[in-house]
């Protein structure tokens, strides 16, 4: 089992409100991967943020198996550069590297990652697969790949998006792009062959296939546009679609002759599997007990840090205020997922989960309205005023203080953002169900 980086924190920026908070969660996360028997991990800018001293003092206490190659702090390296695992037999050792443009902490420093790798693979002779944990983006791995072709395998934790089949490097090199924030497990099943020394091109030649026609399929419609094309401007606009189309396609031919002339040479083979991690998989029993306490540990200081204070006077005044005048709409909004968000919330212990409250609640994101969740008070769930605006005006004066009668999508998408909701979120399929009207209609 292997982690990219960035487990922790999506960024280098975290605020002082809420490390305390994120270091909770993320000493859940290391030990509970820990436990779980991790093999090795490389650490990114965002776990960083949450405090060197934090990291490797939780890294010694839970065992986490960090590399990272080309870090150094202080003069010294706070990580090994590599991990040597034994699985059935066979030695497979995984560096891990950092992006020269992280952002790390004071003190310390990224190096160039193919010297760094270069000087800490060099000892490593009879490894039977190398693994590189990179921070790095596509280029810059297959750069380093060239530079390095010993190196098998590369697991890239510096995309933010998942893919889901490898991509294979000039060296013969297989690349996984896992992904962030932990949402997908990739599972890769990988056989190795005697005598092989790459990864099949077998890997590529589905995608390089589909690639190539999509490429002439677009170069049959720039053909045509310049046949029925009635100006100047719009034949020009064709003709250099048609030239980059022509350019293009013979790159792409001679990249799908390459992968089937090395899918039909010895070589090692991978199977690659993405699974959600969504409500399908089963929890395992100690480890959400361990998610528990954890959420109770973090309530307890928030709480504790945040007295319950409502804001007084606020712009905002709750959904109940709504309710004499508008009766059919405040029931409609009773019968959606809207009017429970903050039990939701509560039922899983989340409610004072800096990550999660503001979705929950009416007002989170104004200026005026609740900036905690301890503040939130009546402004639980969803409410009216989420998406009309604030209703104190209204309230005092129906006619002058006018509501955003149709809020747009813009009032959606700070919760349903692409990532909280795994880009599910289609605004001309989810607003009816929640336009106002009595319940069934």
């Amino acid at each position: 089992m292997l982690d990219g980086g960035d487990l922790m924190w999506r960024s280098t920026r975290l605020s002082d409100r809420r490390l305390a908070q994120q270091q909770i969660k993320g000493k859940l996360q290391l030990s509970s991967l820990t436990e779980r028997g991790i093999d090795a991990m490389v650490p990114g800018a965002g776990d960083l943020a949450l405090g060197l001293g934090w990291l490797t003092d939780m890294a010694s206490a839970t065992g986490a198996p960090y590399a990272a190659a080309n870090l150094t702090c202080d003069g010294t390296a706070p990580f090994p550069a590599t991990r040597a695992i034994d699985i059935d037999g066979l030695k497979v050792v995984v560096a891990g590297v950092l992006a020269t443009t992280d952002q790390v902490p004071e003190g310390c420093e990224v190096s160039e990652p193919e010297q760094a790798l270069t000087a800490a693979l060099a000892p490593i002779t009879d490894a039977h697969l190398i693994v590189v944990l990179s921070r790095l983006d596509e280029s810059a791995d297959a750069r380093l790949s060239m530079a390095l072709p010993q190196v098998d395998l590369i697991v890239a934790g510096g995309s933010k998006s998942p893919r889901p089949t490898p991509t294979l490097t000039d060296t013969g090199a297989a690349r996984l792009q896992m992904g962030a924030r932990g949402k997908q497990l990739g599972q890769a099943t990988i056989t190795l062959v005697p005598g092989a020394d790459r990864f099949s091109g077998a890997l590529q030649v589905d995608d390089l296939a589909k690639d190539l026609a999509r490429m002439k399929k677009r170069l049959a419609s720039a053909e045509q546009q310049l046949a029925k094309a009635a100006d100047d401007r719009s034949k020009e606009r064709a003709q250099r679609r048609i030239d980059h189309y022509k350019s293009e396609i013979p790159k792409r031919e001679a990249a799908l002759a390459a992968a089937r002339d090395s899918a039909s040479k010895p070589a090692h083979t991978l199977e690659m599997r993405l699974t959600s991690l969504d409500d399908r998989v089963a929890d395992h029993p100690a480890t959400l007990a361990a998610v528990e306490q954890a959420n109770a540990d973090i309530a307890a200081f928030e709480t504790a840090a945040r007295p319950s204070k409502r804001v007084e006077n606020g712009p905002f005044i709750g959904s109940g205020a709504c309710i004499g005048c508008h009766p059919a709409e405040s029931a409609q909004w009773k019968s959606t997922s809207h009017a429970s968000a903050w039990a939701t919330l509560e039922a899983d212990q989340r409610h004072m989960d800096l990550d999660c409250w503001s979705c929950h609640a009416t007002g989170a994101f104004h200026p005026e309205g609740p900036q905690h969740p301890t503040q939130v008070g009546d402004l639980k769930n969803v409410g009216c005023e989420s998406c009309h605006g604030p209703g104190r005006d209204h309230v005092d004066a129906p006619a002058a203080g006018q509501m955003n009668v149709s809020p747009g999508q813009e009032r959606c998408v700070n919760c349903h953002d692409g990532t909280q909701d795994e880009g599910r979120f289609d605004f001309d399929a989810y607003l009816p169900k929640v336009v106002h009207g009595p319940p069934g209609q």
